[in-house]
């Protein structure tokens, strides 16, 4: 068993295709893969201390697996092929998520406290309109 909390592989690790390798490290609170060329997140879903996941860049369809991250805080998904963020709300602990990239339809949001920056003047619309309090 591997006891590393903290893992950073971004951009200089683009060959990194499995995260399977990490499934022995179940201590892993805080981990970074984006812009590699990793497909499917088999072999961390096991891994439910993770509190920061940074997934930018990855070709990721859905948020079906993110109630694998029960005690997720801060999520980064951008740059991936989401169409609906709606699945946001299967992770009450988030306080923090970012999403830039095109998004059509949010929905179902508990976050506490949830920063998304979306390249979309329509979604804007609709986050200002669900919470007033967030735009003043």
């Amino acid at each position: 068993m591997i006891h590393i909390k903290y893992l950073d592989l971004d951009q200089g690790n683009t060959q990194l295709r499995d995260l399977c390798v990490l499934e022995n490290m179940p201590d892993l609170v805080a981990l970074d893969v984006r812009g590699s060329l990793v497909e499917s997140l088999n072999g961390i879903l096991s891994l439910d201390r993770i509190t920061t996941l940074n997934l930018s860049g990855l070709s990721l369809t859905s948020l079906e697996w993110l109630p694998s991250f029960p005690r997720l805080q801060s999520l980064e998904i951008a740059r991936n092929r989401l169409l609906d963020l709606s699945g946001l709300g299967m992770a009450p602990g988030l306080r923090k998520a970012i999403a830039a990239g095109a998004v059509a339809r949010i929905s179902g949001l508990a976050a506490a406290a949830l920063d998304i920056f979306l390249n979309k003047a329509a979604l804007l619309h609709v986050l200002a309109s669900r919470f007033p309090q967030l735009f003043g």
